[in-house]
């Protein structure tokens, strides 16, 4: 038995002596954001827990996240216990009522602007309608009847929905944040204003900053 075997052998033992749960345990935190922005918006969530998960959902296209208001999005899938290694990386985006999307951003926004592009909803900042996979459809609410972006809310839901599912089919992590969650953390709230996005679970708080990548406009 080499030497990093022996220890792991070593810490169950001393954890099922104590009477620990040494068994790794598979959880879920339902995702809610919070809407500081000072106007309405629509918002969506992309997460990873490693390669092991990974979640994405969006606020309501039918009702719109009022300001101060809190609004469900989704969940966070994610495994606690001994001889887990895993870590929990994430990005928030908004669309609020002047068209504007902004991203948060550890570093920099290219990734998600490269995400916008591809799923087609915005070009030179004129908004078309995105191409959403049938496979995706049941995250989105399809019915436009918002009034932020001209009357486009339905589209600009789906196009962040797309974007964040994206996002989080891809391996790499560049421009998440990390907010690693705990046995404890059975929710996340994740509030944003056009500075910042804040992560704030039970187990504690991360910080980071939002960029505005660009601002829809109705096709004439």
């Amino acid at each position: 038995m080499n030497l990093k075997s022996l220890v792991n052998a070593t810490l169950v033992a001393c954890c099922i002596h104590s009477g620990a749960t040494v068994a790794a345990t598979d959880r879920s935190a339902t995702v809610s954001i919070m809407n500081l922005t000072g106007e309405p918006i629509v918002a969506a969530y992309s997460h990873k827990y490693s390669n092991k998960y990974k979640d994405s959902g969006t606020t309501s296209s039918k009702q719109p996240v009022g300001v101060g208001f809190i609004q469900n999005a989704g969940k966070a899938r994610f495994r606690t216990g001994f001889g887990t290694t895993g870590k929990d990386w994430w990005v928030v985006s908004f669309v609020d009522d002047r068209g504007c999307t902004y991203v948060s951003s550890p570093r920099n926004a290219r990734k998600f602007v490269d995400g916008l592009e591809k799923t087609a909803i915005f070009t030179g900042g004129i908004l078309v309608e995105a191409g959403v996979d049938v496979a995706i459809t049941g995250l989105l609410d399809p019915e436009p009847v918002g009034k932020i972006a001209g009357g486009v809310l339905g589209g600009v839901t789906a196009g962040l929905g797309a974007t964040m599912v994206g996002l989080s089919n891809t391996e790499s992590t560049a421009g998440f944040k990390q907010h690693i969650l705990r046995s404890q953390d059975t929710s996340i709230l994740i509030m944003v204003n056009k500075k910042n996005a804040i992560f704030q679970s039970k187990s504690g708080k991360s910080t980071t900053g939002m960029v505005m990548t660009g601002c829809f406009k109705k096709e004439a």
